[in-house]
């Protein structure tokens, strides 16, 4: 029987437990001898780095799932459905990411404006999106989560945001 505080952890953690594990394996094929045997794990071990350094970011940056509403994303659009506050904004369109005491403010070009908890159900979702916006920096943004803080994290140059044509 495992505590469940112990298998709390665990399952946090699954994910680069994991990929840590595909690269002792790797490494343990490397070791073997056999030219065949050294290649597959040269390879392994390469997709296992590939897998583990993105699942580590992804649990340092990890939030919980208590916080009020629910985060969902489908094909480039954030929803966020909440009894107040809650609303629609796509990702393509963003020109503004703050996270000011472990909230999400979001702004797109439209003008709209959207305030996502960090902890809502989901916003690990919505973290995964932002990180691939273009020049926003992953370490500044771990930091900002464990500081609680105010802080601008990414912020479009207005030359390159799209233009809005009106309906004919």
């Amino acid at each position: 029987m495992i505590r469940p505080e112990i298998l709390e952890i665990l399952r946090r953690w699954r994910e680069p437990l994991l990929a840590g594990g595909a690269l002792l394996l790797g490494l343990w094929f490397i070791a073997l001898p056999g030219v065949g045997l050294t290649i597959v794990g040269g390879a392994l071990s390469v997709a296992a780095v590939g897998l583990l350094i993105p699942a580590i970011r992804r649990v340092r940056l990890q939030q919980g799932q208590d916080g009020a509403g629910v985060v969902e994303i489908t094909e480039r659009q954030l929803t966020y459905l909440a009894a107040e506050g809650g609303g629609l904004l796509s990702l393509d369109l963003i020109t503004d990411v703050r996270l000011a005491d472990r909230v999400w403010h979001l702004a797109d070009s439209a003008g709209n404006r959207i305030a996502v908890p960090a902890d809502a159900r989901g916003a690990d979702a919505l973290l995964d999106a932002l990180l691939v916006l273009p020049g926003i920096d992953a370490g500044r943004v771990a930091r900002a989560l464990q500081d609680g803080g105010d802080h601008i994290l990414w912020r479009q140059d207005p030359a390159d945001t799209p233009a809005l044509t009106p309906p004919a």
